[in-house]
Protein backbone atom coordinates (compact mmCIF):
# COMPACT_ATOMS: atom_id res chain seq x y z
CA UNK A 1 0.00 0.00 0.00
CA UNK A 2 1.39 3.59 -0.90
CA UNK A 3 1.95 5.93 1.64
CA UNK A 4 -0.66 9.11 1.85
CA UNK A 5 0.44 12.37 0.92
CA UNK A 6 0.49 14.90 3.35
CA UNK A 7 -2.14 17.40 3.68
CA UNK A 8 -1.95 20.66 1.52
CA UNK A 9 -1.90 23.69 3.70
CA UNK A 10 -3.58 26.61 2.72
CA UNK A 11 -1.66 29.86 1.85
CA UNK A 12 -4.32 32.06 2.17
CA UNK A 13 -4.47 34.90 4.83
CA UNK A 14 -7.13 34.31 7.58
CA UNK A 15 -8.79 37.76 8.43
CA UNK A 16 -12.07 38.24 10.85
CA UNK A 17 -15.54 38.61 8.68
CA UNK A 18 -15.90 42.19 7.64
CA UNK A 19 -18.92 41.72 10.46
CA UNK A 20 -16.73 41.82 13.41
CA UNK A 21 -14.97 44.83 11.34
CA UNK A 22 -16.12 46.91 14.79
CA UNK A 23 -14.59 44.30 17.87
CA UNK A 24 -11.39 44.17 19.04
CA UNK A 25 -10.77 40.35 17.86
CA UNK A 26 -8.52 38.15 19.07
CA UNK A 27 -5.83 36.61 16.88
CA UNK A 28 -2.65 34.97 16.69
CA UNK A 29 -0.66 38.61 16.29
CA UNK A 30 -2.58 39.64 19.98
CA UNK A 31 -1.75 36.49 21.61
CA UNK A 32 0.19 37.90 23.54
CA UNK A 33 -2.60 39.93 24.97
CA UNK A 34 -3.58 37.99 28.78
CA UNK A 35 -6.82 39.52 29.56
CA UNK A 36 -10.20 37.87 29.70
CA UNK A 37 -12.33 38.48 26.84
CA UNK A 38 -16.46 37.60 26.03
CA UNK A 39 -16.83 34.86 24.08
CA UNK A 40 -13.76 34.83 22.53
CA UNK A 41 -14.17 38.08 20.65
CA UNK A 42 -13.84 41.35 22.52
CA UNK A 43 -11.14 41.88 25.20
CA UNK A 44 -12.20 43.80 27.97
CA UNK A 45 -9.02 45.78 28.11
CA UNK A 46 -9.98 47.26 24.88
CA UNK A 47 -13.17 48.93 26.28
CA UNK A 48 -14.00 51.97 27.83
CA UNK A 49 -14.82 51.95 31.73
CA UNK A 50 -18.41 52.23 31.17
CA UNK A 51 -19.32 49.79 28.36
CA UNK A 52 -17.11 46.91 30.65
CA UNK A 53 -18.77 47.86 33.44
CA UNK A 54 -22.42 47.38 31.43
CA UNK A 55 -21.06 43.50 30.71
CA UNK A 56 -20.05 43.09 33.57
CA UNK A 57 -23.69 44.22 34.85
CA UNK A 58 -25.37 41.60 32.12
CA UNK A 59 -23.45 38.72 33.55
CA UNK A 60 -26.07 38.54 36.32
CA UNK A 61 -29.01 39.15 34.00
CA UNK A 62 -30.83 35.97 33.56
CA UNK A 63 -33.65 34.88 30.49
CA UNK A 64 -35.75 31.97 32.26
CA UNK A 65 -36.22 29.01 29.82
CA UNK A 66 -40.13 27.99 31.41
CA UNK A 67 -42.83 29.63 32.84
CA UNK A 68 -41.98 27.82 36.36
CA UNK A 69 -38.69 29.47 36.21
CA UNK A 70 -39.86 33.32 35.47
CA UNK A 71 -42.27 32.31 38.17
CA UNK A 72 -39.84 32.50 40.91
CA UNK A 73 -38.40 35.97 40.51
CA UNK A 74 -40.74 39.70 40.46
CA UNK A 75 -39.87 41.02 37.72
CA UNK A 76 -40.56 38.68 35.36
CA UNK A 77 -44.32 38.05 36.86
CA UNK A 78 -44.38 41.75 36.30
CA UNK A 79 -43.48 41.33 32.87
CA UNK A 80 -45.99 38.64 32.34
CA UNK A 81 -48.92 40.33 33.96
CA UNK A 82 -47.82 43.55 31.58
CA UNK A 83 -47.85 41.66 28.50
CA UNK A 84 -51.53 39.59 29.87
CA UNK A 85 -53.03 42.95 30.31
CA UNK A 86 -51.86 44.40 26.79
CA UNK A 87 -53.24 41.35 25.51
CA UNK A 88 -56.73 41.71 26.64
CA UNK A 89 -56.74 45.58 26.15
CA UNK A 90 -55.87 44.98 22.23
CA UNK A 91 -58.51 42.21 22.32
CA UNK A 92 -56.27 39.82 20.90
CA UNK A 93 -58.53 36.90 21.48
CA UNK A 94 -61.63 36.13 23.04
CA UNK A 95 -62.43 32.68 25.25
CA UNK A 96 -64.76 30.45 22.93
CA UNK A 97 -65.64 26.57 23.52
CA UNK A 98 -63.47 24.61 21.45
CA UNK A 99 -65.19 22.11 18.74
CA UNK A 100 -65.57 18.92 19.50
CA UNK A 101 -62.63 16.77 19.17
CA UNK A 102 -60.58 19.48 18.43
CA UNK A 103 -57.67 20.41 20.74
CA UNK A 104 -56.27 23.93 21.50
CA UNK A 105 -53.05 25.06 19.84
CA UNK A 106 -50.47 25.13 22.57
CA UNK A 107 -48.55 28.33 23.72
CA UNK A 108 -45.23 29.46 25.75
CA UNK A 109 -43.66 32.41 27.21
CA UNK A 110 -40.65 33.75 26.00
CA UNK A 111 -38.93 35.82 28.08
CA UNK A 112 -36.32 38.60 27.00
CA UNK A 113 -34.04 41.42 28.78
CA UNK A 114 -34.56 44.34 26.68
CA UNK A 115 -31.46 46.81 26.86
CA UNK A 116 -30.78 50.75 26.45
CA UNK A 117 -28.67 51.78 23.40
CA UNK A 118 -25.39 52.41 26.24
CA UNK A 119 -26.40 48.26 27.45
CA UNK A 120 -28.11 49.22 30.27
CA UNK A 121 -31.66 47.57 31.26
CA UNK A 122 -34.18 48.76 29.86
CA UNK A 123 -36.92 46.67 30.77
CA UNK A 124 -38.22 42.96 31.47
CA UNK A 125 -39.94 41.60 28.11
CA UNK A 126 -42.36 38.53 28.12
CA UNK A 127 -44.38 37.44 25.46
CA UNK A 128 -47.04 35.03 24.78
CA UNK A 129 -46.26 32.89 21.68
CA UNK A 130 -48.75 30.49 19.74
CA UNK A 131 -46.64 26.98 18.78
CA UNK A 132 -47.98 26.61 15.15
CA UNK A 133 -46.33 23.66 14.38
CA UNK A 134 -48.69 21.73 17.20
CA UNK A 135 -51.37 19.25 15.76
Amino acid sequence: MLPQPEPRKSTRISKPPSYLKDFVCKSSRAAHLSTSHWCNLVHFSALPPSQQQNILHLDHLHEPSSYNEAALSPQWVQAVQVELDALKANNTWSEVALPPEKKAISSKWVYKVKLKADGSLERYKACLVIKGNTH
